[in-house]
């Protein structure tokens, strides 16, 4: 532990005690990793009960922590000490998967979780590790759920938060010379905060002119697509959560013959394998995704087979390997991991570089792709 994290660990210690009088996470507890020898992480994940498209999906996750730890142990663990982790059957129930990280919490007194998710299980295990003070790292692809919750000690992938809005306007500018934008977006929570943090980038830069709200139920869209064409800008940036609405919005834009550039969050490519011609030219943000070769060969030859999903697998790995330096930068403390963690600037992970911000996002660059005879082309 180097002298600086010395330092922050004193002084929060001094102040907890001073201010609050109260029993804290930096004070010695009874039984942990450290005094028997072994450092704990909860591995939290469905083993059963998994939907059939998900097996592969879920198994790769699992191999790839294995192998984080497997190395980490290889090399010497943590602090000279081996890395346990403590799986949890999650079996895709938002019950079962707070009970078995209520577990891992009082039985092995785990600093940190690592999970995933089914549907919407990290609801009710986020609210649980945050009431009990522990690190939870989420992986996953950038879930509209996870997207708006901000519990303290909660980390996920991003796409929504100021930074990424703000590469998200300047990729966009510089690439299409855009001048003039206008923003629909459907009345649901992921989209509304995807807006709000896009409508605050693209009024820095003088470009909205327009913005429409539309209801998940809604089968036509004149009356705001007639207001935005009385604009006329450049491009309609569409913010959805609900392919079917969607697909509907871009069928009726396509009749009405408007000429802009139609971009749209990433739910769009659920619309590849059913969608006609509404989705030709259509422009996409997505996560880079930059994942390394050196790690997709690492796994293929480990589990002898090959890797499908690159970037979550990449996630996972690295997740492993962020808890492994936060503990050996600080403390297996959750609140001072949690400050050392929320320092994170250009981490070179298998999954890419990225940075951590001050609310947990994990921030990966961004790119955009568009949608040309229903094949998906990069385009910056």
């Amino acid at each position: 532990m180097n002298w600086f994290w010395r330092v922050i660990i004193a002084v929060l210690v001094i102040a907890i005690v001073t201010v609050t009088f109260k029993p804290s996470l930096f004070e010695p507890k009874t039984v942990t990793g450290f005094e028997s020898g072994e450092i704990y992480v909860g591995g939290l994940l469905p083993l059963t009960n998994v939907p059939e498209d998900k097996e592969i999906l879920f198994t790769e996750l699992r191999n790839s922590m294995a192998m984080a730890v497997e190395e980490i142990n290889i090399d010497g663990g943590i602090d000279d000490k081996q890395l346990t982790l403590i799986t949890g059957d999650s079996q895709c129930d938002s019950g079962v998967a707070a009970n078995k990280a209520l577990d891992m919490i009082d039985n092995y007194d785990v600093s940190a979780i690592i999970a995933t998710q089914c549907e919407d299980e990290l609801d009710a295990v986020s609210q649980l590790t945050s009431s009990k003070e522990r690190i939870l790292l989420s992986i996953t692809g950038f879930a509209p759920n996870l997207q708006i919750m901000e519990e303290e000690l909660f980390f996920k992938n991003s796409l929504v938060n100021n930074n990424t809005m703000n590469k998200l306007v300047n990729l966009l500018t510089n690439k299409f010379n855009l001048t003039s934008v206008a923003l629909m977006f459907e009345v649901q929570d992921y989209p509304m905060k995807f807006k709000e943090e896009l409508k605050k980038e693209l009024e820095l830069k003088n470009l909205l002119v327009s913005e429409e709200g539309f209801k998940t139920t809604d089968t036509e869209f004149t009356a705001p697509l007639r207001k935005i064409q009385n604009k006329n800008p450049d491009a309609i940036i569409i913010l959805g959560q609900t392919k079917d609405t969607v697909d509907i919005l871009l069928k009726e834009i396509k009749d009405r013959k408007m000429h802009q550039l139609i971009i749209t969050n990433n739910m769009i490519s659920e619309l590849l394998e059913t969608a006609g011609n509404e989705l030709e030219n259509v422009v996409f943000i997505d996560s880079a995704e930059d994942v390394s070769e050196e790690f997709i060969q690492k796994y293929n030859n480990r589990f002898g087979e090959e890797l499908e999903n690159k970037f979550l697998a990449a996630s996972m790995y690295d997740s492993v390997y962020l808890i492994k330096d936060a503990i050996e930068t600080t403390t297996d403390a959750s609140g001072i991991m949690n400050i050392y963690l929320k320092t994170v600037e250009d981490y070179e992970g298998s999954s890419g570089i990225f940075s951590i911000d001050e609310h947990g996002n994990i921030m990966h660059d961004i790119k955009l792709n568009q949608i040309k005879n229903n094949q998906v082309y990069f385009l910056g």
